[in-house]
């Protein structure tokens, strides 16, 4: 069956700027946030019109893709027209897309004018019908409230037009308006919604094969494919770094570099690696032997992992840590991980630079009055 999948998207930053936004940010995903204070729900997005380029053109579907926490909302309006200018109060014939970007025009106005064009308003609806929308041009709003801590986010909007309808393959009979057809058509509708998603997720089936777009299990899925190890202690970003990046990784597995690369993927820093050819010391210095081997080992296949106590915050994160240096370390060897913290402990991991700093000599301040000064001897 023919059916034409005409649309248009906003699914990124440059969609967003196209369009006019009040009191809304853009997230580094493309996605559209609130600015605003709990309760304050001025903010809002007015999109460019949608041309066409075809008078009369019938709107069939709007897909909406967000998150809408409890005690929020994101109410969407519509409206169409086969006209892209207006006369607004001061009389004025003007082009409407330059109205909306007139920055002596308070937001407020804005908002007003197209609350009063927009008749077609939808709450918290990802998936509505909008086939009573008539005309080359079309604007959507998009109101944000909340009234909680969380706030909603918008991901992406779609809309369908121009496309065939289920009810044109049947038989005249079945078009005529006393015979109900406005109501069947409505309810092929339904139908033909679900059919189209359907042949979308067909016809996108290639994206769940590549790791720059598949997401959640299908991500989780890929990595098995490319032998990435514990995949569920990755975040998403992280894991589809790993398996887009497999081949380069293998290659360094089990060096010195892939061992650094591995930890500064998970702790986003690099650790300090120290081996034990770097600790050997003079067989007639005993008690610094003895040092090296309590700090590092005496095993001569055992490398020790520093890193900040920053990284690595609470136990479950030491443990996922470990597992992955073992998962990397060179076969037959042992790994010894270090977590440091800012302070100065003798005979124990300090090191000059990294958690320890010495600064200049300051008097002490016993009361707010008396000092104590250092005496150079």
């Amino acid at each position: 069956m023919d059916n034409q999948h005409n649309f248009f998207s906003m699914n990124k930053t440059e969609d967003w700027e196209k369009g006019f936004f009040h009191q809304l940010s853009i997230d580094e995903n493309g996605w559209i946030g609130t600015e605003f204070r709990t309760g304050d729900s001025n903010g809002f997005f007015i999109s460019r019109s949608c041309d066409t380029y075809v008078d009369r053109m019938i709107w069939h579907r709007l897909l909406m893709d967000f998150d809408a926490p409890e005690n929020s909302s994101i109410k969407i309006s519509c409206c169409a027209s086969d006209q892209d200018d207006d006369r607004f109060e001061d009389g004025r014939v003007r082009k409407v897309d330059e109205y909306l970007f007139d920055s002596t025009i308070s937001p407020e106005a804005k908002l007003e004018y197209f609350r009063e064009r927009c008749k077609t308003t939808f709450t918290n609806a990802k998936d509505v019908l909008i086939r009573s929308l008539k005309g080359r041009y079309l604007w959507i709003k998009i109101e944000f409230a909340a009234f909680s801590e969380k706030q909603p986010v918008l991901k992406k909007v779609r809309i369908y037009f121009d496309t065939r309808l289920f009810l044109e393959y049947l038989p005249d009979i079945y078009k005529q308006e006393k015979n109900g057809g406005a109501f069947l058509g409505r309810f092929l509708s339904i139908f033909q919604s679900l059919f189209l998603d359907m042949e979308n997720q067909i016809d996108n089936i290639a994206r769940h094969y590549d790791a720059g777009f598949a997401k959640g299990d299908f991500l989780e899925w890929l990595s098995g494919w490319v032998m990435v190890e514990d995949a569920y202690m990755w975040d998403e970003k992280r894991l589809r770094y790993l398996t887009q990046n497999a081949v380069e990784i293998y290659k360094l597995r089990g060096t010195r570099k892939g061992m650094m690369e591995a930890v500064k993927l998970y702790t986003g820093e690099y650790p300090f690696i120290v081996e034990s050819f770097e600790t050997a010391v003079e067989h007639d210095d005993e008690a610094r032997t003895t040092l090296m081997a309590d700090l590092y080992g005496s095993n001569a296949f055992m490398f020790t992992v520093i890193v900040r106590n920053t990284c690595v915050e609470t136990p479950k994160a030491y443990a996922e840590l470990l597992r992955i240096i073992d998962n990397n370390r060179p076969a037959n060897t042992q790994v010894n991980l270090v977590v440091i913290a800012p302070l100065i402990y003798l005979d124990r991991h300090t090191y000059m630079g990294i958690n320890t700093n010495l600064s200049e000599a300051r008097p002490v301040h016993l009361d707010g009055k008396s000092q104590l000064f250092h005496n150079k001897v």
